[in-house]
């Protein structure tokens, strides 16, 4: 049952200043930055869907605590995160006990790349998800938010629920072992 429509102030960029804000509101807006996010998170596209499901699922549970339609965006971006490391812990835990048939990345990169990627991209690409796959959920997260999603290091350590200092410990952490592992 999705909860009730109920009035919040939108940020100063609408063009009106009172709007009833609903999930199906904030589902038909956000739900492309979720699976963007979704899908550099997690690097593979076949999980993307499951994991907007279970975003939007958390929100409906959730909605009644949001205060502030300006913070929908962010809010909605923390629990993707969240989500997103539950999820990688449980790909990693089914890697290590073998219930995934190949541990190896096997996902389709076509997303990733612009269209006419050379082969070496290609490659590249899929070394760096391989390395990304190899690292724990937490400092995955935190380089795929800094890197492929451009985040400044603050919003990084907002969405990692963890200071600034262990984020960049995070990201740094990441690089050092994507570079020692990517062949450039």
């Amino acid at each position: 049952m999705l909860p009730r429509s109920r009035a919040v102030s939108l940020p100063s960029n609408e063009d009106v200043t009172e709007h009833v804000l609903t999930l199906e509101h904030a589902y038909a807006r956000y739900v492309p930055y979720v699976a963007k996010l979704a899908l550099r998170l997690l690097g593979r596209p076949e999980e993307v869907d499951d994991l907007i499901q279970d975003v939007f699922v958390i929100a409906t549970e959730r909605f009644s605590t949001l205060r502030d339609a300006g913070a929908l965006r962010g809010w909605l971006a923390s629990i993707t995160v969240h989500t997103a490391v539950r999820r990688l812990r449980r790909r990693r835990l089914r890697q290590l006990v073998s219930l995934d048939s190949d541990p190896q990345f096997q996902a389709d990169l076509s997303p990733f790349l612009r269209e006419g990627a050379s082969a070496e991209h290609h490659r590249l690409l899929r070394e760096v998800f391989q390395a990304l796959d190899r690292l724990p959920a937490r400092e995955r997260i935190a380089w795929s938010l800094r890197v492929l999603e451009g985040e400044p290091m603050d919003t990084v350590a907002r969405l990692c629920d963890c200071s600034l200092a262990t984020a960049k410990r995070r990201v740094g952490s990441a690089q050092k072992l994507i570079d020692a592992l990517v062949k450039q």
